[in-house]
């Protein structure tokens, strides 16, 4: 939470969409926390920021580039379009055009402004941010629709995107030089370890979900008065309907009083040696029976009872 920024509404409920508590980009930081509780090297995240506002595009934003440059993770986030002060934290951009095709692979800011401003000449060094360097995009589709007319729109895009790979992965592209040789070559060994996982105090992450545990509990009152009023209504509706038992013979000699119904002369005297006992057959049958039912209904609560804090955040 510390790292999130998350510390001020740490005793908030997330809210669900007919009643919102935490905005978007706060919801958003809660997500990344559950992935960072398990302490991940390699994050993926897919457009972490639609639907923001533009502060809390770069304040999230900022925040991942925090956690790459502090901790050392991984971070592979997909977006469309980015802001320059959003574009240029990142350390390596992958542009792909038409059809999912790569066209760019390196670092942002002004190599892949200078990549793609080549193709405008002299006037493709006043590209210094990501809105002007689509705009090239769009513009190379256009230019090849003037020449190929005719030709349908996806053939259009998908011949730009092959010229734009053609320039990219030709030799003389300094980006592609330095992007695909060296360590960074293909099939190149690496020597990178995976980072020591610090273990969690038992006694401290028990008391943690516990008090979390309890702090849900009371949120959710009728479920709460539900989990507590179940068994002692169960076991007094058990209690009214079997509180006088009918008696018979005891069930461990039940072979031995149809043997003696079988014999008519001693029938009287076997049977006098077995009292009849109260029948609790039926009670204890539906004890086992609430008792499995308890335990499967409960168990099926505790699995879905944050479902709903997850779908609305």
């Amino acid at each position: 939470m510390t790292d999130l920024g998350l510390e001020q509404v740490k005793d908030l409920e997330i809210g669900r969409p007919e009643k919102k508590v935490l905005s978007g980009g706060q919801r958003k930081r809660v997500n990344i926390a559950l992935e960072l509780v398990t302490d991940p090297a390699l994050l993926f995240l897919d457009e972490p920021t639609s639907g923001l506002a533009a502060d809390d595009t770069v304040a999230l934003i900022d925040l991942l580039a925090g956690l790459a440059r502090k901790q050392g993770k991984t971070i592979i986030v997909t977006i469309h379009q980015p802001a320059r002060e959003e574009y240029e934290k990142f350390n390596l951009a992958l542009i792909m055009g038409f059809g999912g095709e790569p066209i760019y692979f390196g670092p942002t800011g002004p190599d892949s402004y200078r990549f793609f401003g080549r193709y405008l000449g002299a006037v493709g060094d006043n590209i210094d941010n990501p809105r002007d360097m689509f705009d090239v995009l769009k513009r190379r589709e256009d230019d090849v629709a003037k020449v190929a007319r005719g030709t349908s729109r996806a053939e259009v895009r998908q011949r730009a995107v092959k010229a734009w790979r053609a320039e990219f992965f030709s030799k003389e592209n300094p980006v592609f030089q330095r992007m695909y040789s060296g360590d960074r070559k293909p099939g190149a060994p690496t020597e990178a370890q995976i980072p020591p996982k610090r273990p969690a105090p038992l006694l401290s992450q028990l008391s943690l979900l516990l008090s979390r545990y309890g702090v849900m509990k009371t949120r959710d009152r009728m479920g709460a008065l539900i989990l507590f009023l179940q068994a002692p209504l169960i076991g007094l509706l058990l209690t009214v309907v079997y509180s006088g038992p009918t008696k018979h013979a005891p069930p461990w000699c039940q072979s031995e009083v149809l043997r003696l119904e079988s014999d008519a002369t001693c029938l009287y005297q076997g049977a006098s040696h077995f009292p009849n006992v109260a029948d609790y057959t039926g009670a204890l049958f539906f004890l086992v029976i609430a008792a499995m039912w308890f335990g499967t209904s409960n168990a099926a609560r505790e699995i879905v009872a944050e479902r709903a804090e997850d779908l609305a955040s």
